[in-house]
């Protein structure tokens, strides 16, 4: 009989590179440029552990599309109410908990480059904040009584004026997404800065994987429709073992050892 040892840095490593054993790592979710209302990823998520604390994070990049603004996150339940979460490329114009926008004029997020995004919200302080690059940019209180409701339909790239469709021809989002995440509790800021801090490479650390209603590989294997892929990003796969190996050594292959 054998009888293996495993050490916690030898644990770690099983759990980062799970995601790349599964092809989930440096898998980018791609919306053309070419906008259309059939360009969507859409699941039914069980969201009864964020009715009291939800947190949004991912990493988004905008494109071009001639449109105002772009709904890349929309939560709906009901026919009756609007999204419940509704998230897009235009924070003045277009991002909201309860029907309720965010009350900021800056930042106006540029097209063509990669953003780190983070919406949190608990119950208990009746209060959204929304995190651009790990920098709080705006909050906004809640409505007592007001729980996130479960049992909706979530979809990526459109804005849903009914449970899963109904979608707006001027506010379909082109651009990508990378390692969106929905958490079971609100992160705080100093949480919030340490995943922008990991850099667009960095996979979700083990630290917040219990909260994980939703991660990224959910996302991946959801249903497409119309023009949306999976594309590779320009990410080293050996940035799956940052913060478990030496940081010069793990600069040094990413230099000379291409993977």
């Amino acid at each position: 009989m054998l009888i293996f040892a495993m050490t916690h840095t030898t644990l770690v490593l099983l759990m980062v590179l799970a995601p790349l054993a599964q092809g989930w790592y440096n898998a980018v979710l791609d919306f053309p440029e070419q906008t259309s209302i059939e360009n969507y990823v859409i699941l039914d998520p069980d969201f009864s552990a964020v009715r009291e604390a939800v947190t949004v994070c991912s990493w988004l990049k905008p494109r071009h599309t001639g449109h105002s603004y772009g709904v890349w996150f929309s939560y709906q339940v009901t026919q009756a109410d609007d999204n419940e979460i509704g998230l897009s490329d235009d924070l003045k114009d277009w991002d909201k908990l309860f029907n309720t926008n965010l009350p900021i004029t800056d930042p106006v997020l540029l097209k063509d480059r990669w953003y780190h995004y983070c919406m949190t919200w608990n119950y208990e302080d009746l209060l959204r904040e929304v995190y651009i690059d790990g920098v709080l940019v705006g909050s906004v209180a809640t409505t007592s009584g007001r729980y996130l409701g479960t049992n909706g339909t979530l979809v990526l790239g459109q804005d849903q004026d009914s449970p899963g469709g109904a979608f707006g021809s001027s506010q379909v989002f082109g651009g990508k997404l990378y390692e969106l995440n929905v958490l079971s509790r609100r992160l705080d800021a100093d949480e919030v800065k340490y995943l922008y801090d990991g850099g667009r490479c960095a996979a979700l650390p083990s630290y917040f994987m219990p909260d994980a209603v939703l991660r990224w590989e959910d996302f991946l294997v959801a249903r497409r429709s119309g023009e949306v892929q999976i594309v590779e990003g320009s990410c080293s796969k050996w940035n799956m073992i940052r913060g478990v190996v030496d940081a010069d050594l793990l600069s040094h292959l990413i230099q000379f050892h291409p993977f």
